[in-house]
């Protein structure tokens, strides 16, 4: 590649193409580039030079995410004094991730997910007092996370889904509690302990997602606090909830106005549940509570969550009569109440899910006869008796 005539130029992108090969040394040379290189989704390889920085001191935001680049992440990338945005996602980066780069003090936005990088989360990673998006998804992690990252009041984004992490995470007084922070995404690790009361300080959070971790103690009430919420994520953990807990977990929820996704399944609840999950906010569209030991009734307050698209109840004891009032659901595309002990007919009024796609009703002790008008479900795909 000839770049005789690039002396001016602040950035290059050439993202969404079909480029492979290496990236030609002389473009890490080109010291007018500020704004940014953007090489991202693409099939390039190779690595990087240990010295890019040398040659671009002016660079602001590397973007080379969907390739197949390999190798270390280099040390002196995080030299580039002006560094303020990092995209290296979706590659094949091997190693540790370096403790430099807290020297990138400018740094916004840092992406790392899926790769292979190993090792522990450096405790430099607090220093970046202005990072706002942290995502490190999908890698061979290990260790705690660093108290130092709990401690950076710019995060709006932390994201370490899928990794190999564990411990308690911190719950000490002294913490900031990320007060801008918009998502937290640490499923899927190996986590333990209870969850953290300063989470509750975090009032812009609305994506909490804890699922697949070793979490125990019970469901704080707690998360009524966080108003903004729209998504709470708890499944496959150890987290419990007496009835009268779980009642006044449902009852703080309805402070959450624009709560849509509630998935507490697989956890060990062993409670009722309690009338006032009617009073949820009508935002809600989604409530995955199966595996839960939950039982009793399901209350007829159910149906007043007239948004709900998806309501899974399965494998839990549930019993009594199915209640009418879920036949105003009309937005129901999955309705899974499978492995319960629930008695009497079918109600005719479920003939009124114009939308439902999955109907799980086996495993109970339904009596009388298969509503025809079942048969008038035109979007109905799965009906399992």
């Amino acid at each position: 590649m000839e770049l005789g005539n690039l002396a001016e130029l602040e950035v290059l992108v050439l993202n969404n193409n079909l480029l492979t090969g290496t990236i030609p040394a002389s473009i890490f040379n080109l010291s007018s580039i500020s704004t940014g290189l953007d090489f991202s989704n693409n099939s390039l390889t190779g690595s990087f030079p240990d010295d890019m920085c040398e040659g671009l001191p002016r660079l602001k935001g590397l973007y080379v995410s969907y390739n197949q680049f390999k190798g270390p992440i280099p040390n002196n990338l995080w030299h580039c004094k002006e560094l303020s945005r990092v995209s290296l996602s979706f590659n094949q980066f091997t190693g540790r991730i370096p403790r430099d780069l807290g020297n990138s003090t400018k740094l916004k936005l840092l992406y790392l997910s899926f790769n292979n990088l190993i090792g522990e989360i450096p405790q430099e990673i607090g220093s970046l007092r202005n990072l706002e998006i942290l995502r490190i998804d999908q890698n061979n992690l290990v260790g705690f996370i660093p108290d130092t990252i709990f401690n950076m009041s710019t995060l709006k984004t932390l994201s370490l889904l899928n990794n190999t992490l564990s411990g308690n995470l911190p719950s000490s007084k002294k913490l900031i509690g990320l007060p801008n922070l918009e998502g937290l995404i640490l499923g899927l690790n190996n986590f333990s302990g209870s969850i953290p009361s300063f989470f509750f300080n975090a009032s812009k959070l609305y994506y909490l997602e804890l699922a697949y971790n070793s979490f125990s103690g019970l469901i704080p009430k707690a998360l009524g606090q966080l108003r903004n919420l729209e998504r709470l994520g708890l499944q496959s953990n150890y987290l419990t909830s007496s009835t009268s807990e779980l009642m006044s977990l449902f009852s703080a929820l309805v402070n959450c106005k624009s709560l849509k996704v509630i998935v507490l399944a697989e956890n060990p609840v062993d409670g009722v549940l309690p009338s006032s999950i009617g009073n949820l906010s009508v935002s809600v569209e989604e409530i995955y509570m199966y595996k839960c030991n939950i039982h009793g009734r399901i209350p007829k307050e159910i149906g007043n969550l007239i948004n709900l698209t998806k309501l899974s109840l399965g494998y839990n004891n549930l019993s009594g009569s199915l209640p009418i009032t879920l036949g105003r659901l009309k937005k129901l595309q999955g309705l899974d109440l499978q492995n319960n002990k629930f008695e009497g007919p079918i109600p005719h009024e479920f003939c009124h899910f114009s939308r439902l796609y999955k109907f799980y009703l086996n495993r109970n002790k339904l009596s009388g006869s298969i509503p025809s008008c079942l048969g008038d479900l035109n979007s109905l795909r799965i009906l399992s008796l």
